[in-house]
């Protein structure tokens, strides 16, 4: 996780690790209002501040944002007040009760680097807040600053609840970490040059933003050969017919075909 992931929290002295400012809970239920009225439509960031009740460009906005990108629940392109933001194929799962949502709402919880340290410095087995804090405080570098160390223990300990996760739960590395690459330059939902590339293992999902605003999603095994790739193409293209929406002139065509009317008939009487 980069720093524009996840919030900073500063207090006197010292400042926490990076961390979510929200719950996964909170975080879930503000996504899920982001795709009830704009599915997975790439949206500019002060419309989704302002739909989730902040100023546009609020730091408290922002930080709602950074910690759905961290649970990874949405997808960020652009940069500073130019971002927009998609709901990504795992938030959208989660929303709507995808058969794997319970994984994946286990994956989401422990995908800030943060969160997935102390599940694992412990081995699923959480200690009570007392030791837990001593830890954060004492013992881990960088250290928490006393002052939000509860509320970050407050903020994890409902994460980590309403996923279920339970003791002796373990999520495999490559399965915690965001793999959607990052940094996507778009205008008018054209990818540039400069896009970063996923890891170079694993399996990721890739946004693909769609000239009517929408967003396709692919998920995809890296790396993948030079075989399955040419399969991938030509399975889309075969399933085209299927996926794909008639255009008014093929439409027209189409009836004219069937009727054997149109232009050439007119033509063909006259002479």
């Amino acid at each position: 996780m980069n720093e524009s992931e996840q919030t900073k929290v500063e207090g006197k002295g010292s400042r926490s690790p990076n961390y979510p400012a929200v719950s996964l809970k909170k975080s879930v239920e503000q996504v899920g209002q982001l795709y009830d009225i704009h599915k997975t439509r790439i949206v500019p960031i002060k419309m989704v501040h302002e739909l989730w009740g902040y100023k546009a460009h609020s730091s408290v906005g922002d930080q709602c944002i950074a910690a759905a990108k961290a649970f990874g629940l949405i997808e960020i392109t652009g940069k500073g007040k130019l971002r927009k933001v998609c709901v990504s194929s795992q938030g959208h799962r989660i929303h709507m009760k995808a058969p794997d949502c319970e994984d994946l709402l286990k994956k989401a919880a422990l995908s800030p680097a943060i969160y997935s340290e102390i599940w694992e410095h412990y081995q699923a087995d959480l200690p009570n807040d007392e030791l837990l804090k001593n830890h954060l405080v004492w013992e881990r570098q960088p250290r928490f600053n006393e002052k939000y160390v509860d509320r970050f223990i407050a903020l994890f300990r409902e994460s980590i609840s309403f996923a279920n996760l339970a003791s002796g739960d373990i999520i495999k590395e490559d399965e915690t970490k965001n793999d959607t690459p990052e940094d996507i330059n778009i205008d008018d939902n054209k990818p540039k040059e400069g896009i970063s590339m996923p890891p170079k293992t694993g399996t990721f999902d890739l946004p693909i933003p769609l000239l009517d605003g929408l967003s396709a999603f692919l998920r995809i095994p890296r790396p993948i050969s030079e075989e399955n790739y040419l399969h991938l193409v030509n399975f889309l293209k075969a399933i085209k017919p299927s996926i794909v929406s008639k255009s008014k002139q093929d439409e027209t065509q189409e009836k004219t075909d069937e009727t054997g009317g149109g232009d050439d008939v007119g033509v063909n009487e006259e002479k």
